[in-house]
């Protein structure tokens, strides 16, 4: 082992422990919370620009149902994502901001929308979606004409209805078949209300926001069975608007099991300053079907970071299988931001530890209600952010599902740090032999003499000595080979030395390859595949953002990619997809 070697290990031995610690979340000034950054993955677009549809979870598939599309124009159309693909299918008829409820059945009860394009009007049909043969059936026709309504299913199989937008709201039943019916008016006529089932038979509905968006002063709770009632909670923290179909379902923290009905709720209180409420149903000798309470965390919900102000525009999310709740927001320059509750260690006394994940900047136009995986992570499909008649096709998916618990400590026992460094040397140790061991195989089979029939020495500047012209012609073959199979021109991090480490050869003897066979430097021959990439997405996907071809193509910046695009075509994007269609 040399001296290079040795001092590697003892500068890995002093240091680990300061690297363990830089890799617990960060702590911004000003915010108590760990701050996390999370991998975002870009999926394929979908078939239809959409906004004002909804995203669903449904044997394991996402699926996209309604909304309008470019335009402000409804569309009857739906997607489901499967082996990779979006895959179209029609409804019967077109949902802008329709209701959409996931039934015990497995079916999706589906009903109103807009009546016109630009969000105009409220309609009464109604249809059901099964996933199973990813097909709708038309069947009827609500009471009363909704759009941006709400629904929840009780135990004997019927759904309670209400919410409307510029028209009269109330409650009516679906029986679970043919028939709607109208029950009674509500206090208050509602957009989009929050409608959570607290018993068996009972749903109660609630929501700051009345049929013209606007935030009335009174926050009364209606029920299905029983008297409106007032919230002391309300007093001071008001429920967060959403103008979207919710499936306040996502919500549930409860044990439908053992007749435990809870919820968590988005509150926003006079400041701005959003928290977490508890919806938790009572026994029917209460004089109220539901009590309401702050749920205790460990720090308050961070409102900004260093990056800017937070502004949360979705219900909360619950994954019940690792008993985490997910609260999602942006900030101007469309980052996104996914608040981690940690509900779970709330019981009793305890507080539910926050984490802040965040991504790198998204395309603008793309802003919609996520939906949870079956892996735990979460996808946005489609959206808009400011403009209704431009939504988005974009999907992604924000791998969370892998994230560890928010509640690591700053510090590590020393035990533990001294195992990670005994490890570490051993895995160094391995790799050292392993490649040794690799090289000197490559060497005496791509070069066993020199040009004058002397045995190559060792240069202790390199690995190895510059390779003949034959064994340069083969190595170039399987580099080229590497691209065209593996890709890793897309990775924007990608270093000569990774291509070298896979060949098990010097770093030094790629570039000269390359330099010999092509003529050009490692980074222009990896720009090459980058930019032909890039060209085949503009040709092949005309409607897809610039944006996300660069990111895709293996491209560090957008800047980087429009001068290396000139460069290599002598057009920009634009003047060049322009010619393609000459």
């Amino acid at each position: 082992m040399n001296n290079r070697l040795l001092f590697f290990f003892f500068t890995l031995v002093m240091t680990l422990p300061l690297a363990a610690q830089n890799e617990m979340p960060a702590k911004e000034e000003g915010v108590a919370c760990p701050i996390v950054k999370v991998d975002v993955q870009q999926l394929p677009d979908l078939h239809f620009a959409r906004s004002g549809h909804a995203t669903l979870c449904l044997n394991g598939e996402v699926t996209v149902i309604g909304g309008h599309t470019s335009g402000f124009i409804p569309t009857a159309t739906a997607e489901y994502f499967s082996k990779g693909k979006w895959h179209p299918t029609n409804t019967i008829y077109p949902h802008d901001n329709g209701l959409y409820v996931v039934l015990k059945s497995g079916k999706v009860l589906i009903a109103g929308g807009h009546e016109k394009h630009l969000g105009i009007g409220q309609t009464f049909p109604t249809e059901l979606y099964n996933p199973a043969t990813h097909s709708f059936e038309g069947f009827g026709c609500l009471d009363v004409k909704r759009s941006l309504a709400c629904g929840a299913e009780i135990d004997s199989g019927k759904v309670v209805i209400a919410g409307n937008w510029y028209a009269e709201d109330g409650i009516e039943l679906y029986d679970g078949r043919k028939q709607f019916t109208f029950i009674k008016n509500t206090s208050i006529n509602r957009a989009a209300p929050y409608m959570f089932r607290i018993s068996k038979d009972n749903v109660i509905m609630l929501g700051n926001v009345d049929i013209h968006g606007k935030n009335p002063e009174e926050t009364t709770v209606d029920c299905l069975r029983g008297n409106s009632f007032q919230v002391p909670l309300f007093m001071t923290w008001k429920p967060l608007p959403f103008l979207s179909s919710i499936q306040s379902s996502n919500s549930f923290v409860g044990d439908e099991s053992k007749g435990i009905w809870s919820y968590l709720l988005p509150v926003q209180n006079k400041d701005g300053q959003i928290a977490i409420a508890r919806v938790d149903g009572t026994s029917g000798m209460d004089s109220v079907p539901a009590r309401f309470s702050l749920l205790s965390t460990t720090c308050d919900i961070p409102m900004q970071t260093k990056r800017g102000a937070i502004l949360y525009f979705a219900p909360v999310i619950v994954d019940r299988n690792t008993q985490r709740a997910y609260l999602t927001g942006t900030d101007e320059e469309c980052r996104w931001y996914i608040l981690c509750v940690e509900y779970g260690k709330a019981k009793g006394s305890g507080k539910a530890p926050l984490t802040l994940y965040y991504t790198n900047p998204l395309p603008k136009d793309c802003l919609s209600i996520p939906v949870l995986t079956d892996d735990g992570d979460l996808m946005m499909a489609g959206g808009s952010r400011d403009d209704n008649f431009t939504p988005s096709a974009n999907v992604f998916l924000m791998h969370l599902g892998n994230q560890a618990s928010s509640t690591k400590t700053e510090k590590s026992h020393s035990l533990w740090i001294w195992m990670l460094v005994f490890c570490a040397v051993l895995a160094i140790i391995a790799f050292a032999l392993l490649r040794k061991n690799r090289i000197r195989r490559n060497r005496l089979s791509m070069n066993n003499t020199d040009q004058e029939g002397k045995a190559p020495q060792q240069d202790n500047n390199i690995a190895e000595k510059s390779l003949n012209d034959s064994a340069y012609e083969q190595l170039m073959q399987r580099i080229n080979e590497l691209m065209e199979t593996q890709k890793p021109y897309l990775n924007s991090e990608l270093k000569v030395s990774d291509i070298a480490d896979i060949f098990g050869i010097h770093r030094n003897e790629i570039s000269a390859c390359i330099n010999s066979q092509k003529g050009c430097t490692f980074s222009q021959y990896i720009n090459g595949y980058r930019i032909e990439h890039a060209k085949r997405q503009l040709r092949e996907s005309p409607m897809k953002k610039v944006h996300a071809i660069w990111m895709e193509s293996g491209f560090a910046s957008e800047q980087t990619f429009f001068r290396i695009f000139k460069s290599n075509t002598g057009m920009t994007p634009k003047e060049w997809i322009s010619s393609q269609n000459d």
